[in-house]
């Protein structure tokens, strides 16, 4: 009891064999609340405890390829083939683009690698293109769209 305060402790014996003596080490638990003789745990000095600092939620943060299919993206439209594409296939230039895209970066790639690819990579699409949606886009294109398209590059031709 110090100070008209009784603390509780926790008091662990042994053995010293070099000296032949009994040792004791005690770690303080806490006061003993003299009302209801619940042990408080305490730091022993009478101190509060800090105030723990709230955890920051991490940021999610992404990391996405953007230069080669940029670039890409910027010829198509400076070369005009872009609009072509517009004009020939409406909707779905941006899913013919994107696609293109990859079959030019991924040389050796087979398109069912696509949907892989395009996770990490900005595309014109800006959407995730699912295997079954780009097996659709090769069968909604028809024989007149595409010739339609190869006549509008070849008058853009010198």
């Amino acid at each position: 009891m110090r100070s008209g305060i009784t603390y509780a402790y926790d008091s662990k014996s042994h053995w010293d064999k070099e000296k032949q003596q009994s040792r004791s080490t005690q770690h303080l638990i806490g006061r003993v609340d003299p009302v209801t003789g619940e042990i408080v745990p305490t730091d022993g000095r009478n101190r509060k405890a800090k105030a723990k600092q709230p955890v920051k939620p991490s940021q999610d943060f992404s990391h996405k390829y953007y230069g080669a299919t940029y670039l890409l993206t910027q010829l198509a439209v400076k070369t005009g083939l872009a609009q072509d594409l517009q004009a020939c296939f409406g909707n779905l230039t941006d899913m013919i683009l994107s696609i293109a895209e990859y079959l030019v970066l991924e040389l050796e790639s087979t398109l069912c690698r696509f949907n892989h690819w395009q996770k990490p990579h900005v595309h014109p699409a800006n959407q995730p293109i699912f295997s079954q949606q780009s097996n659709d886009l090769l069968g909604q294109i028809t024989k007149s769209q595409i010739t339609d398209f190869f006549r509008r590059q070849s008058k853009s031709r010198p």
